[in-house]
């Protein structure tokens, strides 16, 4: 397993995470990226998988929230987040 950030990526603008209850790992995983393009991002949190890890439910969301970003849209459990 290697994180996005280790994978030196360049011109992101979206990304969509759907790892069954993972999701904050792979954002924390993912902060320097994030943090430098500003995607738009789309993440699951519509089932609580990430209760069996030890992780709050929508701790992703609260993560990119605390980043400045701003949530736009919950369709079925799919949120839409942008950065202003």
């Amino acid at each position: 397993m290697v994180t996005l950030d280790s994978l030196d990526l360049q011109d992101v603008d979206y990304m969509k995470l759907d790892v069954e209850g993972w999701e904050a790992n792979v954002i924390v995983g993912a902060e320097q990226t994030i943090k430098a393009f500003r995607p738009v991002i789309m993440v699951e949190q519509k089932r609580d998988f990430s209760a069996r890890f030890g992780i709050p439910q929508k701790e992703a969301v609260k993560i990119l929230l605390g980043w400045g970003y701003k949530e736009v849209r919950e369709v079925s459990g799919d949120h839409i987040l942008v950065h202003p």
